[in-house]
């Protein structure tokens, strides 16, 4: 799990260890095959078919365009889904908590939401970790009504934090304070329509949700193309 990216609380190892090792059911082993299996595809012949495709076979991707950016984007989401999938395999395997790491992040229809879908057990760390408490502590501080601009504040930390658990660099550094902002400008804006009863049915809905996935795709490939030169 350190190696392969899905995070889970500790307290869970540890109620783990309390109980008996029981045997695999049926289910659970048609389970876990898919699990290993699917994480395979998507590892060993979605990911690096994408890569020795546009790249070649002795190549790594090389990012001088969108298209490159775009190319990279569904790279890594098959290359950590995959290696995610195969960590939650062997995990179910041995009895050992692993969490789902990812669901269907391009159906995101903000980028809040993407974050939610995207590396979900991170998401899930940061926010108990981090952004749960400084939010607390800061409501406290100064009270409910600029609980607005303490969201905005926590989630800038918060980022901060995972631009950097990534690699300590400026440009992670500065990727962590701009997705902080725009999430917090999302949580500003949605707030203020929750505020006016602003509601979605129907047609407006679908044609809103559409908008929004493809908000979503620019702003990550947007990002994925700033940040290339430090993923390799």
């Amino acid at each position: 799990m350190l190696l392969a990216g899905p995070i889970n609380i500790y307290e869970e190892h540890l109620e783990a260890n309390k109980k008996p090792f029981s045997s695999i059911t049926p289910a659970a082993t048609i389970l876990i095959i898919n699990e290993i299996t699917t994480g395979l595809f998507y590892k060993f012949v979605l990911a690096e078919g994408i890569r020795v495709y546009f790249y070649g076979i002795d190549s790594n991707i090389l990012v001088v365009n969108w298209l490159d950016s775009l190319i990279l984007l569904f790279y890594v989401f098959f290359d950590f889904a995959g290696y995610s999938r195969i960590a939650r395999g062997i995990g179910l395997l041995y009895g050992i908590p692993t969490p789902v790491n990812f669901n269907a992040p391009f159906l995101a229809t903000s980028t809040t939401d993407f974050f939610t879908r995207w590396h979900m057990s991170m998401g899930q760390f940061v926010k108990r970790n981090l952004f749960s408490p400084i939010q607390l502590y800061l409501v406290r501080r100064f009270g409910l009504k600029l609980a607005p601009l303490v969201s905005v504040i926590s989630m800038m930390v918060s980022f901060t934090f995972v631009g950097l658990w990534h690699r300590l660099s400026w440009t992670w550094f500065s990727w962590g304070i701009a997705m902080g902002v725009l999430m917090g400008l999302e949580k500003f804006v949605q707030t203020i329509l929750i505020k006016q009863k602003w509601n979605q049915s129907g047609d407006f809905k679908k044609i809103t949700d559409l908008i929004g996935r493809i908000y979503v795709f620019l702003v990550i490939i947007m990002s994925f193309y700033y940040f290339s030169s430090e993923v390799f």
